[in-house]
């Protein structure tokens, strides 16, 4: 069982005011000290839960921490320790050069989670708050299970949907200026088709695309070598002109 720490409150060495700044001080460097409070439960469903306490280290502390705790209501206030279970933990935690954090420790399902950022606490001899602020949030529900009926697909068709009017535009249609020869016999012949040619209002197809954009960086390379090669002649116009003038 920790010593309990003594409910005289002063306000320190320096203070604003000295009645209004009074807390508890441990009398001893190097020892574990703890007090509790109970108070009436609450619930903060769908709430911020806010605590709110302030540390003033005037010894300039070197190693030692303070932290308040949040019990289960079903704690033994009379057999309180450092291995009591609890809900939350918060406050700085100094212990040399390389320790100076603010710790936050949740309980979840009886295991204790630290919070992964690492927030730096003062090691003055000020006065600093420390305010944790909870906000709930949303989880998957454990016990959901997925309903007989659900439909995994994404997206399904739309049975309002009409497919417009204009939509099939062939690469090719029948000729619509072409007449069937007079001569023509269906029963000899076959029936009767006329040609095909392009639609002027169709699509190109895949490949006279692809050709399209190959005779376009084709045109492009022979281009950028046209200009290479005039670069040179430009180069070797100057060079003749130059060995000229060195003649003369």
């Amino acid at each position: 069982m920790l010593p309990i720490l003594d409910e005289k409150q002063i306000a320190g060495k320096f203070y604003n005011d000295e009645k209004l700044d009074k807390g508890l001080q441990t009398s001893q460097d190097a020892r574990f000290y703890a007090i509790s409070k109970k108070f009436g439960s609450f619930c903060n469903k769908d709430k911020p839960l806010v605590v709110q306490f302030f540390v003033k280290h005037e010894q300039n502390i070197d190693c030692g921490g303070g932290y308040v705790k949040l019990f289960d209501c079903k704690l033994d206030q009379s057999d309180m320790h450092d291995e009591s279970p609890y809900e939350i933990m918060f406050g700085p935690n100094i212990c040399g050069p390389g320790t100076k954090k603010v710790h936050a420790i949740f309980s979840y399902k009886g295991k204790n989670h630290l919070i992964k950022k690492n927030v730096r606490c003062k090691d003055d001899a000020y006065r600093h708050f420390y305010t944790p602020i909870y906000t709930p949030k949303k989880i998957k529900d454990p016990a959901a299970k997925k309903p007989d009926n659900w439909d995994d697909k994404p997206n399904i068709a739309d049975p309002d949907d009409k497919k417009p009017e204009d939509w099939d535009k062939p690469e090719q249609i029948p000729d619509p200026d072409a007449t069937k020869p007079e001569d023509w016999d269906d029963e000899t012949d076959r029936e009767w088709e006329p040609l095909m040619v392009d639609n002027p209002d169709g699509e190109k197809s895949m490949k006279e695309a692809q050709d399209e954009e190959q005779r376009k960086k084709d045109e492009e390379e022979s281009k950028k070598g046209l200009d290479q090669e005039d670069e040179g002649k430009d180069d070797l116009l100057k060079s003749d002109s130059s060995k000229k003038h060195d003649e003369l």
